[in-house]
């Protein structure tokens, strides 16, 4: 019964791997701060070349999933409801990002801090129409001259400064909205970091005017674009694994729904309620874009201030990306999921979980970014207790540039106590079955080959070996038969005790280790209960076993016949 149990361990926890890349390198620079006026050190690392996650498939390591760096794609949903945090309204009911016609206030340049009027707004609340606005430059190299006389269009970012007094004002920065991070052909763009341009005559009926009529589409779809997060299973995405998402509507997608990419897929129960969406429903999920340079939750994240484009909205062609996939997805489950302690097990606002091989289009003309192996965007899940057996396998292996974390639930915890158990359940299984063995002997000797003049009797009155066997051995199997139920019981019951006090154990195991799971979902799932076909099976052994030994001793007495059997007593 305790090797069931492990077995069945394997199915209620999983290892998953987590794959970080080193830099190669990490460099002192140097920026300009133009509102603070004086250079300010930064740190900047290198990871360039990125290391793929094939260089992970080696054959001494034997994976359940294979590592994947596993990219989120942006699905555009203008019809729906989408749960915003208001935090990201850093002016009272303006959007952060601006996209605007401007005048300098007076001759500058954006080396330092200047002020802006803003004449038109391209992208963003009216709000801001005819407000006179701080602008920071980022580029103490660009000594563009903007002339008061002349207009100017920019890309800018809101944000807060603080002021002389200690108070914080806010003031406008160039945002990578405005760039080009498309990975195209296995290598990355050059970043097109144009964040003004000046406007004149016919400006939107040229080129460069274009582009902006782009990016001011591209900023207002990002705004109705929701993450939608492609896995091999569910548990390979670490907010699920470490419990902070959990399954609240409606059922999980199976391993055969993800092995043979079923359009199927998990919502998180806010957008469904905003929404009017339940479980059966259909979702259409226009798919443009495709994110390998980072993790969703560093965007669409569910409690932070800090957010911002980290990527760029267009393409090298200056256009917003196209859809590369359509298809619709039926909801088979909503799931709630709680901030967690770091962006890697957190989910993602609006956050959609389909199977991956369910993408059937190829992505490589829509990767928006691409960067290396960071931050849980590359997993893989490993037979579970194998852990020091793959960092050997790795170590031997040479790579030293990747690091690694894995996510069990506490199995490795779990599993100790098990086997500790499994060493005692064998020991006293082999002296239980000696004891038993000597018992059936000592009974069919005292029940059976004791009845030896009762046999003779029955014979000599003319009751047929049968008739005789089934006499002996009536009586003999009954109460077998009772003190096997009884055992069977009083051991069933006691097993269930000492497991009660194993399931405690386990939970304040897992309480202090170093993996914070939900404690209740881990107390229903671990499967220590007894299984009922073991316990059949245990009793109905037994007894056959005894029916034979009994059989064999009821059989040496009637085989011969009353004279011989009398001719036995007289001699003796």
């Amino acid at each position: 019964m305790v090797k069931s149990g492990s077995q069945k361990l394997d199915e209620v926890f999983t290892t998953i791997g987590v794959v970080s890349q080193e830099p190669w390198d990490t460099k002192r620079m140097e920026y300009y701060n133009a509102y603070f006026k004086k250079n300010e050190i930064y740190y900047e690392e290198n990871y360039r070349p990125e290391i793929s996650d094939s260089s992970l498939l080696i054959d001494e390591i034997e994976y359940i999933q294979t590592p994947w760096q596993r990219p989120y794609y942006g699905a555009h949903m203008k019809d729906y409801v989408l749960t915003r945090l208001e935090s990201r309204n850093v002016d009272l009911d303006g959007l952060r990002d601006l996209i605007v016609e401007v005048t300098p206030v007076e001759d500058c340049t954006l080396v330092d801090t200047h002020l802006m009027k803003i004449e038109k707004i391209i992208f963003g609340y009216d709000s801001y129409s005819n407000m006179e606005i701080e602008v920071i430059g980022n580029d103490p190299e660009d000594t563009t001259m903007f002339y008061k006389d002349k207009k100017y269009i920019m890309c800018l970012m809101a944000t807060v400064a603080p002021k002389e007094d200690g108070t914080l004002t806010h003031a406008f920065t160039p945002t990578m909205a405005a760039a080009t991070t498309q990975y195209y052909n296995g290598e990355h763009t050059k970043a097109k970091f144009e964040f003004y341009d000046e406007v004149t005559e016919g400006f939107y009926e040229r080129e460069e005017g274009k582009r902006w009529l782009e990016l001011k589409d591209a900023l207002q779809r990002q705004l109705e674009t929701i993450p939608v997060l492609p896995a091999d299973s569910t548990d390979s995405l670490l907010a699920f694994h470490k419990g902070k998402a959990y399954i609240e509507e409606g059922a999980d997608l199976s391993v055969e729904e993800y092995e043979s990419g079923e359009k199927v897929c998990l919502v998180s129960q806010a957008f469904a309620r905003y929404n009017n969406l339940a479980i059966g429903d259909e979702l259409e999920l226009p798919l443009y874009y495709a994110n390998y340079g980072t993790i969703p939750q560093k965007f669409f994240y569910t409690n932070s201030d800090n957010w911002y484009y980290d990527f760029g909205l267009l393409n090298k062609d200056n256009k917003a990306y196209p859809v590369f996939f359509q298809e619709k997805y039926r909801i088979k489950g909503l799931y709630t999921a709680v901030s967690g302690e770091s962006w890697e097990d957190s989910m993602p606002m609006n956050g959609v979980v389909i199977p991956a091989k369910s993408v059937t289009a190829k992505d490589e003309d829509n990767i928006i970014d691409y960067g290396p192996m960071l931050e849980g965007n590359t997993t893989f899940q490993i037979q579970n207790g194998t852990v020091e057996e793959f960092m050997k396998n790795w170590q031997a292996y040479g790579n030293t540039q990747l690091e690694f974390e894995f996510y069990d639930k506490g199995y490795s915890l779990v599993e100790g106590s098990l086997k500790r158990m499994e060493k005692m359940a064998i020991i006293f299984s082999i002296v239980g079955l000696i004891m038993m063995v000597s018992l059936v002997f000592f009974f069919c000797n005292i029940f059976i080959t004791k009845q030896r003049e009762r046999a003779m009797i029955e014979r000599l009155l003319g009751v047929s070996k049968k008739g005789v066997m089934i006499s002996l051995l009536t009586g003999f199997l009954l109460f077998s038969a009772v003190s096997v139920g009884i055992g069977t019981g009083l051991g069933t019951a006691l097993t269930g005790v000492f497991q009660e006090e194993t399931r405690t154990e386990a939970i304040f195991d897992l309480t202090y280790s170093n993996i914070n799971v939900d404690e209740a979902n881990v107390y229903e799932q671990i499967p220590l209960t007894v299984d009922v076909r073991e316990v059949l099976a245990v009793p109905i052994v037994t007894l056959l076993f005894i029916a034979v030994v009994a059989a064999i001793f009821a059989r040496r007495i009637v085989r011969d016949s009353p004279l011989e059997m009398l001719g036995r007593r007289e001699d003796l």
